[in-house]
């Protein structure tokens, strides 16, 4: 049986997945289901080297420093209710969302 849900939130833009998941939560609570966090995980970064012109000057390039952010939501004592009040719920485009079902043991966030 499925106990709980994890709900995981990525986006580049570290305020924009702040201020959604505190609007989340609280959307959460007023429809009185119990959850945990948010809870923030590590920012990964990313260096990515592009050459200005390909054909003279290979030393002449642009480098453009990416990060990611993530961070999710724990939600106890799921049913079909709750469910689709989540799917109710509006996030912007640039925000990317997974579920996972199941116990804390047999998920793994990375």
């Amino acid at each position: 049986m499925i106990n709980n849900i994890k709900i995981l939130f990525f986006s580049y833009n570290q305020f924009l997945l702040n201020k959604n998941c505190v609007i989340f939560k609280k959307y959460l609570e007023k429809n009185g289901i119990k959850s945990v966090g948010p809870i923030f995980l590590p920012k990964k970064k990313k260096l990515i080297n592009i050459l200005k012109s390909p054909h003279i000057d290979k030393n002449s390039r642009d480098q453009i420093f990416v990060e990611s952010y993530k961070t999710f939501i724990i939600i106890f004592k799921i049913n079909k209710l709750i469910l689709n009040i989540i799917n109710l719920f509006n996030l912007p485009s640039i925000i990317r969302v997974v579920y996972l079902f199941g116990n804390e043991k047999n998920n793994t966030i990375s």
